[in-house]
């Protein structure tokens, strides 16, 4: 029985599993707020490339630079934020960021890095996906 249905000639209704146990309920899916995909390797990234770290939002990337810390050299991925601030992420970390993909050709406005901004944004957009789910 595709859906229920009433007879009342002889008092009865009809109802198909699936309305009572929603086996057939329509699905909406939901999609991601994505502004980048996962950077898998150093080779994803050529300078200039607008990146996303999780933390502190949308920067430059500006090449791979060697520093020394505590007496070890190591990779560091040079990201320029606004009002030129600079971040040295360390290559092991590289999970944090993300090649932003954003909509056209547009260039993205660089976060402030220290700023609130971006999480008040990064709020919005779970709140909006929040939101989609409960329609």
């Amino acid at each position: 029985v595709h859906a229920g249905f009433y007879w009342p000639d002889e008092k009865l209704v009809v109802v198909g599993h699936h309305e009572i146990f929603h086996r057939y309920a329509k699905v909406r899916r939901i999609r991601r707020l994505r502004t980048g995909r996962p950077i898998e390797t150093l080779l994803d990234l050529a300078e200039g490339d607008y990146v996303v770290h999780v933390a502190h939002g949308i920067a430059k990337f500006e090449g791979l630079r060697t520093l020394e810390r505590e007496g070890k050299k190591e990779e560091y991925l040079r990201l320029r934020f606004a009002s030129n601030a600079v971040l040295h992420v360390p290559a092991s970390r590289i999970h944090l960021v993300q090649k932003y993909i954003g909509a056209g050709r547009q260039r993205p406005s660089l976060s402030h890095l220290g700023g609130t901004a971006w999480n008040r944004q990064k709020d919005r957009a779970a709140e909006a996906v929040k939101d989609l789910a409960a329609e």
